[in-house]
């Protein structure tokens, strides 16, 4: 097993600086729990309120010689801020399982750390339960125990860098490198030190906090190497945007909190923005839990600084972005832009083959009788035994004379009679059988243990791969949406433009030759070009009352009389037989005359509006060629 190279050796007790009036001492080193009892007095000190650190507890995977994470790394590492104990599975570990909660046992090579708020006994996963499946993960569980446990260490109040380190001298160095959790220190006086990610005071990445050749000021722990950050700007109550941000700028934001009705942006630590759902989405029917989750990195539009107001509307997807606003003076910005989204095809989950002799798999019964992560009990092998008859017999028929324990252990025998071998015979038989028969469930056990790692093992790529996915989806969905946004805005922009065109009323002092305007650009827009000369645009005129009338279009808009006009003086049959086109007659009967003026001219009513409450209708005088528009009405106005 690849293990870390500590140089140090590890000590036995620690003191962590709580507060003035008290200190706590932290066990210090590796603790086996060997025994049942040890086991569930464990379980009883971990579910006791009043414990005042953090307990990691590693497993040891059944026939592996020691736990999967470094131990001794997690030892070090976590000295003065968590107890690390290790333990079996066997029946020590069963024994511990059995006086736990559901879901928060640990066993079968698994770790978990347990803090000193209870909230992780109704709720599990506020004590993530870390798997390890073969010495080659021992790099990446060891790291999330690390960082799980410094976690509970500075939520238990261990950890308080200005007051466990005001003793320390101030010192200052540039940063090397970042690998991982981790930021590699060349201090001033040329002596190295380190700074740990769970331990900054900020809950970012460390690759979005410090960077390359950047200057750090803090306070080193002796022992650890530790570089513990001094932030000598403390940010302000209310933090400021750069200079850079103004009005109409795309931006970088994190999610901090989806709710229902509107989501909330992070621009930069301690200043959240919420935006409402209609400045997210323009679909009323889309879900923000859906769309987005807590850490999501996505592009807005600063709408307003003096308070920051941000948009998710008509963001363009390969639109530039400012940088994010660094955290320490001189680093790198907070956030990153988000990578274009990918999809991760995996294979689907398949049963296991239990027909192949070449991969090892559990019996079907293991599957539905133990969970995933809690392998069958593998039964004790046989102690080792004593000589049996059948080697007594073995020894005699090849001529061989016991030893002397061995002869010790076998029945005298008169050595002038011949020995009745029967029973000693059948006792060696039954003895071998049993032998095989526990030789045989020892071997499908550690089957069953193979089959059940390599399915888990299974699990967790296709749950990795599974959540890729969703990001992927989510982000395309994202994408999509965003385009869909400015292709509406831009379908907005154009009819507002052709709104212009048709309503001229700004560029004219007088309606009616606003209307004139109009109505030509309707008839030159409707009638195709090859049929302009078969209807030709008809001259007409407006009498006294049909400037006035105009007050009178209610939800008439102005293209749609425009284009009733054009077909008047078209005079299209067809065109005017849509529009419930015929004469105003003097009566309701059908036999009643139409309406005629002393120059012969003949009022008409064609409808503007239809199926509306007090539909609106234009009146207009025809006598031959002449056309001359009299007034709009309400549908029960029949007065010319």
């Amino acid at each position: 097993m690849v293990r870390r190279k500590r140089s140090r050796e590890t000590k036995f007790v620690t003191t962590a600086v709580v507060d003035d009036e008290a200190a706590i001492t932290v066990p210090v080193g590796r603790f086996d729990i060997t025994s049942e009892d040890a086991a569930r007095n464990l379980a009883h000190r971990l579910l006791t309120p009043g414990r005042r650190w953090p307990v990691v507890v590693v497993t040891i995977a059944n026939g592996a010689p020691e736990p999967y994470a470094d131990v001794r790394a997690l030892v070090e590492d976590l000295r003065g801020l968590a107890e690390v104990v290790v333990m079996p599975t066997s029946d020590v570990s069963w024994a511990f399982s059995s006086q736990m909660p559901p879901q928060t046992q640990v066993y079968g090579g698994a770790a978990r750390v347990y803090p000193i708020d209870h909230g992780w006994v109704t709720a599990p996963r506020a004590a993530p339960l870390r798997f390890a499946y073969s010495e080659r993960e021992c790099e990446r569980v060891t790291d999330q125990l690390v960082g799980d446990a410094m976690a509970a260490a500075v939520a238990a109040g261990l950890y308080q860098p200005q007051m466990a380190t005001s003793s320390r001298p101030l010192v200052t160095g540039t940063v090397v490198g970042v690998v991982g959790s981790r930021a590699l220190i060349r201090l001033d006086d040329g002596a190295m030190a380190s700074l740990w990610e769970e331990l900054t005071g900020f809950e970012v990445p460390l690759s979005r906090l410090v960077t390359q050749g950047q200057r750090l000021r803090g306070r080193v722990d002796p022992e650890t190497r530790r570089l513990d950050l001094e932030v000598t700007d403390e940010p302000p109550n209310h933090p400021t945007l750069p200079d850079t941000y103004v009005p109409g700028s795309a931006v970088l934001a994190e999610v901090g909190e989806v709710a229902t009705s509107s989501l909330t942006l992070r621009l930069t630590p301690g200043l959240d923005v919420v935006a409402p759902a209609a400045d997210v989405t323009g679909n009323d029917l889309d879900s923000l839990g859906a769309l987005f989750t807590i850490g999501d990195v996505v592009v807005a539009r600063l709408t307003g600084v003096a308070p920051p107001r941000l948009s998710l509307l008509d963001v363009d997807d390969d639109e530039p972005t400012l940088p994010a606003p660094s955290i320490l003076a001189a680093g790198p910005p907070w956030l990153a832009p988000p990578e274009p989204p990918e999809v991760v095809l995996s294979d689907q989950v398949t049963a296991p083959d239990l027909t192949s002799p070449a991969v090892d798999q559990p019996h079907p019964a293991v599957w539905a009788a133990t969970p995933p992560d809690r392998p069958a009990p593998v039964e004790p092998a046989p102690a080792r035994r004593g000589p049996t008859p059948f080697d007594v017999l073995s020894k005699r028929a090849a001529g061989i004379t016991p030893d002397a324990d061995l002869a010790v252990s076998t029945p005298a025998r008169g050595p002038a009679s011949t020995p009745d071998l029967a029973p000693e015979l059948a006792a060696a038989r039954a003895q071998i059988s049993d032998l095989k028969r526990r030789l045989d469930s020892a071997s499908g056990a550690a089957l069953e243990l193979s089959g059940l790692r390599q399915h888990a093992e299974q699990l967790e790529h296709d749950l990795d791969a599974a959540e890729r996915n969703e990001r992927a989806y989510r982000d395309k969905y994202r994408q999509a949406d965003r385009r869909r946004q400015k292709l509406e805005s831009e379908a907005k922009a154009l009819a507002a433009r052709d709104t212009i065109e048709d309503d001229p009323l700004a560029w004219f002092t007088d309606p009616v030759d606003a209307l004139r305007l109009s109505v030509t650009q309707a008839w030159a827009r409707r009638i195709p070009a090859g049929e302009k000369d078969r209807w030709p645009l008809r001259p007409w005129v407006a009498g006294e009352a049909f400037a006035d009338s105009l007050a009178n279009l209610g939800a008439v808009s102005w293209r749609k009389l425009a284009e009733v006009v054009a077909d008047v003086a078209v005079a299209d049959p067809a065109r005017l037989s849509a529009r419930e086109h015929h004469e105003l007659r003097q009566t309701e009967g059908g036999g009643s005359p139409a309406v005629t003026r002393e120059d012969g001219a003949v009022c008409y009513r064609v409808a503007l509006q239809r199926n509306t409450p007090s539909a609106r209708r234009l009146h207009y005088w025809r006598r031959g060629d002449y056309i001359e528009l009299s007034r709009v009405v309400l549908h029960d106005d029949t007065a010319p």
